[in-house]
């Protein structure tokens, strides 16, 4: 059973705040739209400079990260964002799955890579985890102890991604 967005934020005090970034109107409604279902706030862009735009006036939660943009490569916007906003949680979605693109990504930071096409449960588990563990990351990066533990974590997800990514 996966945890619920209202187990998710049941202590803020507010909405947990997600950027979508995608490039097809289709599939970036389709986010936004099961995203808003569960009782997130969700902001679309369209293009990975509008998407540097919002980030730099609004705080997010996560971003939900396409890789290819018709202007700037999203891995870049993810250097970026991750670069200005540390806390903030990423999730790679892509139609163009590599071995190479997971592992930029997850050294990046992201906490998942989804391949397209991907599941409504898929991408609302991926959702759910990515918060869940966001609100540990000051504790994780504060002492040495945190710090391996956080590296032990993310190289199992790396694992993980690279399995998933392999059978696709």
């Amino acid at each position: 059973m996966s945890a619920s967005k209202s187990d998710i934020g049941a202590t803020s005090a507010r909405k947990l705040r997600i950027l979508v970034i995608e490039d097809e109107l289709y599939v970036a409604r389709a986010l936004k739209m099961i995203l808003d279902e569960d009782g997130y706030e969700v902001d679309v862009s369209m293009t990975g400079q509008d998407a540097l735009s919002h980030c730099a006036v609004l705080e997010y939660d996560l971003l939900i990260a396409d890789l290819r943009l018709p202007d700037i490569n999203g891995m870049d916007v993810i250097r970026k964002i991750k670069g200005d906003h540390p806390e903030t949680q990423v999730l790679v979605v892509t139609g163009h799955a590599t071995v190479q693109s997971a592992v930029e990504a997850m050294k990046l930071g992201a906490f998942d890579y989804l391949p397209k096409p991907f599941t409504e449960e898929q991408l609302k588990t991926a959702v759910s985890s990515a918060l869940r563990e966001k609100p540990h990351f000051l504790d994780r990066a504060a002492g040495t102890t945190g710090i391996k533990t956080a590296a032990l974590i993310q190289k199992s997800e790396v694992v993980s991604v690279l399995n998933r990514t392999s059978r696709t």
